[in-house]
């Protein structure tokens, strides 16, 4: 009795929808509980697609006109299932497998195949996911796999729906899964994950997320043709794990992300993100990325509430994301906290926003250029800086304090490099040991010399000075016209 039940549910599978398939043994228990053991089917190329030592389900009912099958509990214990993709395959062996329970013309009277199960568990599965040939592609390997859903529906043979309660699974290669419970959405051009909720060995993720994409090859380039649409809420993530599956994402460490992202990773725009790295740095804004893994070209357009960093934190940060570290100018510039609008790239930049640092604050609406080349760089904007000790920064003796708004054009960070255009309003300039008060500048400084307009209105001051002057270790020179009317 049991065999010929067995050849029968065979028999039928392989007329119906030519699906090969093997059953050892069945046992039925009344009213409607069927076990069967040593289940195995084949793929199109003889290999194991799916084999499992026991499964057992509850049977409901089967509509042959509906071509729909309805059962309670289905129970796959030690089973195996394995995905495959030879060279010559255009998709997964399983996508083939699926698609023999859909009509072969969509233009049919006859329904798709359609099945719900109110509740699956798997025990003991291994899965593996192996594009055979590939050496570049993602290789999974997945032991002491389990899994617990309700809800299950699948409809016109390759539309899925579930309820994830729990799933794990053991991974020696990379990273385990201690726990994963979602509801999740499956079809050939889309995967959607409502109320996710997972942690892994380091990783723990709270959110939602969804990935769009043409065909499930997309995920062999999945930095630029899987479209991603997500929410954390309060998550951790370890990049380490990311970087088994994504090589070029970056080593960030441990990161802690609140917020949304939209498009693919090298096209990406997030909403509202909140992050926080290391023990000192924390970002939050709003911003547009592309081409995040090609350092040559990536681009930013960010509008950044705010974001704090160390000098250390943050060369450590640029070395993650760029491969490179900060240049070792200006080491007194060690807290910083930025907010305001900035947008492009590594080498050219445009800031509009306002800093707090540890030797002051300043706010710019600059365009810089050669930023890579501190030798070099070139800016040209508005600049304004509120009690900044700008003789520390420029390790200069003779400076102090200073507090100025206006027009400046120059290049370099370099002390020794350095030139500029200006024409700004001093507030205040410690210079040599004295505070002066209301200064105006219009003209040219570089290398220790000045050509231009100076006038000073501090108490003990009154200057109008049209010339140049140098002043430098070895000689000083002045050529200028001047008004002094009291000191």
């Amino acid at each position: 009795m049991q065999t010929f039940l067995a050849n029968k549910a065979a028999g039928f599978l392989k007329s119906s929808y030519n699906v090969d398939l093997s059953i050892e043994g069945v046992q039925v228990i009344l009213p409607n509980k069927i076990i069967l053991t040593n289940v195995y089917i084949p793929d199109e190329h003889n290999d194991t697609l799916i084999f499992a030592t026991e499964i057992d389900f509850s049977f409901r009912n089967f509509s042959g006109e509906k071509n729909r099958l309805e059962t309670g509990h289905i129970g796959l214990r030690k089973a195996k299932l394995y995905l495959r993709k030879l060279p010559q395959d255009s998709v997964y062996n399983f996508l083939t497998f699926t698609r023999k329970f859909a009509s072969e013309n969509p233009d049919t009277t006859g329904p798709e195949f359609s099945m719900y199960a109110s509740r699956i568990e798997v025990e003991h599965m291994h899965f593996i996911k192996e594009p055979v040939g590939c050496d570049s592609c993602t290789v999974l390997n997945w032991e002491s796999c389990n899994l617990d859903v309700s809800d299950f529906r699948l409809e016109d043979g390759e539309f899925v729906t579930a309820t994830i309660h729990q799933m794990q699974y053991e991974d020696a290669d990379r990273f385990s899964l201690k726990r994963f419970k979602a509801k999740a959405a499956y079809q050939p051009q889309f995967m959607e994950l409502e109320d996710l909720e997972f942690t892994t060995t380091q990783s723990h993720v709270e959110g939602k997320a969804r990935l769009d994409y043409a065909s499930i090859d997309d995920f062999d380039d999945f930095l630029n043709k899987v479209s991603i649409n997500a929410e954390f809420i309060d998550s951790k993530l370890q990049s380490d794990e990311f970087r088994m599956f994504i090589p070029e994402y970056p080593n960030l460490g441990l990161v802690a992300i609140d917020g949304k992202a939209k498009g693919p990773v090298n096209d990406l725009k997030t909403e509202n993100i909140s992050i926080e790295y290391g023990e000192r740095t924390s970002f939050f804004g709003s911003v547009d990325l592309e081409n995040v893994t090609e350092v040559d070209h990536i681009y930013l357009d960010g509008n950044i509430g705010y974001f704090r960093t160390t000098r250390d934190e943050a060369n450590d940060l640029y070395y993650a994301l760029f491969g490179t570290r900060i240049p070792e100018q200006l080491p007194a510039l060690d807290q910083l906290s930025l907010t305001g609008h900035y947008t492009g790239s590594l080498e050219s930049f445009e800031a509009r926003g306002r800093a707090e640092t540890n030797l002051g604050k300043f706010s710019t609406d600059l365009i810089l250029h050669d930023l890579d080349d501190p030798k070099n760089v070139t800016y040209d904007g508005n600049l304004t800086l509120e009690s900044f000790e700008l003789g520390e920064l420029l390790e200069d003796d003779i400076l102090g304090r200073v507090s100025l708004k206006g027009k400046v054009k120059g290049r370099s960070f370099l002390p020794e490099n350095a030139e500029a255009d200006m024409d700004i309003a001093v507030s205040q300039l410690q210079f040599k040991g004295y505070d002066y008060k209301n200064l105006t500048v219009d003209g040219n400084a570089a290398n220790g010399a000045f050509k231009g307009i100076l006038k000073i209105k501090d108490p003990n001051l009154d200057l109008d000075f049209d010339g140049d002057f140098v002043m430098v270790e070895d000689s000083n020179r002045f050529d200028f016209q001047a008004s002094v009317n009291y000191w």
